[in-house]
């Protein structure tokens, strides 16, 4: 098992397993039992971030073709769509604590960049280029820190776009 994360109510918790060979998207109830497949398909999955809200879980699917999707999966129903807004490429998936964005560290042909999804309009409504990688909202969900391609954390006001950059603490 890798790539967990607990439920917002922390009751639970969504991980990639691969029991019979593939991975794929399983919870289990937070002290270890009731473990179940929620995603089932030939696919490799991986990635798993809870929404916001506990409602659903948000994860990528790669293809035989190459293609990488997210997809997102009603914990309730098991019923699987894709994001709206997302295309090939997309890979770790930050979802904002308020539930309105993710953000998805892509990486297209050896380019990294990190794209912001507004998911009530179901498109890009940010993007960082130049090597943007790791992701992370702040617990308000009003800021991003990443990495930029010279391993530079960076804090990005989501608002208004204005980017600063750490100081290193061993500079």
């Amino acid at each position: 098992a890798y790539s967990a994360d607990w439920s917002p109510d922390k009751s639970q918790i969504v991980f990639i397993g691969s029991k019979d060979g593939n991975p794929e998207v399983y919870v289990m109830s937070a002290d270890g039992s009731d473990i179940h497949r929620l995603v089932a398909s030939p696919e490799i999955e991986g990635g798993p971030r809870w929404s916001a809200d506990g409602a659903s879980i948000y994860f990528w699917q790669s293809f035989d073709d190459g293609t990488w999707l997210v997809k997102s999966v009603d914990v309730i129903t098991g019923q699987v769509a894709p994001v709206q807004g997302t295309r090939n490429g997309d890979a770790m998936i930050a979802v904002s604590p308020i539930g309105d964005r993710i953000a998805l560290a892509r990486n297209v042909q050896g380019s990294q960049s990190i794209e912001i999804i507004d998911l009530g309009l179901a498109e890009e409504s940010m993007s960082i280029p130049d090597g943007a990688a790791a992701p992370t909202w702040s617990p308000e969900g009003d800021k991003l820190a990443y990495l930029d391609d010279g391993a530079q954390l960076r804090i990005m006001d989501t608002e208004s776009g204005a980017t600063v950059a750490v100081p290193s603490p061993y500079d």
